[in-house]
């Protein structure tokens, strides 16, 4: 391995907006031109939900623009707004909650800090109702086979169990998405155990539902896991590095400081602090924390 190489930085180091462990900081335009907004939505996990806030928003006047960070469940207004309490309303209306990033235009609403904790993938009392729901249904499916009555009551009072406890959120996001007439899995879901119970199919309802709340959590907990691989990698990012000057001299620089343009030099054993282009030098670069893969 050669001691040194050098690097030909390739993407700028500063931004309008940057990403930094999860949050988004942003800058105010002037009074009457375009403004940012941007909210931590925690319920904001996937493109149906995207999609779904889209629908809401479309219809407010001063909206320009909406950008969307599924990964950091980040939404970010370009509006003309002189109030963004409406943005919140609706976003309400929707089953979401939107919470400011401290640093934007935040009208009526609160601010919360930048380095808010992420909440957990699911709680404690959603697994224990979960539990309790698949409990129900596997009883209820049990009882239906051994009785061959798929309407007793007690098979139906065991089916309602499992949807009351592990299926309400299907159910009241299926009701939002047939409000705003958006055609997502959550109103098919509705519409699946809706169609299941009016032909009396009741332990196929409570274990379709159940089944579906399940595949939820573990999105979210995947999400999650991916969530904090990032932020590990923006913690471990280097703050500066060697760069080359007018006067043909290296020094150390901060990150933010680089220019387009200008060439750096990563010694052996150092983290890379930019994309660019190697010029010269020959080394091997351990790209496992990016990629997963465990050979550099």
């Amino acid at each position: 391995m050669r001691e040194k190489n050098s690097c030909h930085c390739d993407h700028p180091a500063q931004a309008k907006t940057e990403t930094v462990s999860g949050e988004r900081a942003t800058t105010l335009a002037p009074h009457g031109a375009e403004r940012l907004l941007t909210l931590k939505i925690h319920h904001m996990d996937c493109p149906t939900e995207e999609k779904l806030i889209r629908l809401s928003l479309a219809s407010l006047p001063g909206i320009i623009q909406l950008d969307f960070d599924l990964l950091n469940r980040l939404l970010t207004v370009h509006h003309k707004m002189d109030d963004t309490g409406p943005v919140l309303k609706k976003l309400t209306e929707i089953g979401m909650v939107g919470q400011v990033i401290a640093g934007t235009d935040a009208g009526t609403a609160n601010h919360i800090d930048q380095r808010e904790l992420e909440p957990a993938a699911f709680s404690r009392k959603q697994l224990i109702l979960m539990a309790i729901a698949g409990t129900a249904a596997f009883f209820s499916e049990f009882l239906a086979w051994a009785s061959g009555d798929e309407s007793s009551w007690q098979v139906i009072a065991l089916a309602c169990l499992a949807i009351l406890t592990g299926g309400i959120p299907t159910l009241k996001k299926g009701w939002i998405a047939l409000r705003h007439f958006n055609l997502n899995i959550y109103l098919l879901m509705t519409t699946a155990v809706i169609g299941a119970l009016t032909i009396g199919q009741w332990p196929e309802a409570a274990v379709v539902i159940w089944l579906f709340g399940v595949a939820e959590m573990i999105e979210a907990a995947s999400l999650d896991r991916a969530r904090h691989a990032i932020s590990s990698l923006v913690v471990h990012a280097p703050d500066s590095a060697i760069v080359l000057q007018a006067d043909q001299q290296w020094q150390m620089t901060p990150v933010r400081e680089i220019a387009v343009g200008q060439t750096l030099r990563i010694r052996a054993g150092e983290r890379i602090a930019l994309d660019g282009i190697v010029q010269s030098g020959h080394s091997s670069v351990d790209q496992s924390p990016i990629t997963g893969e465990s050979m550099p």
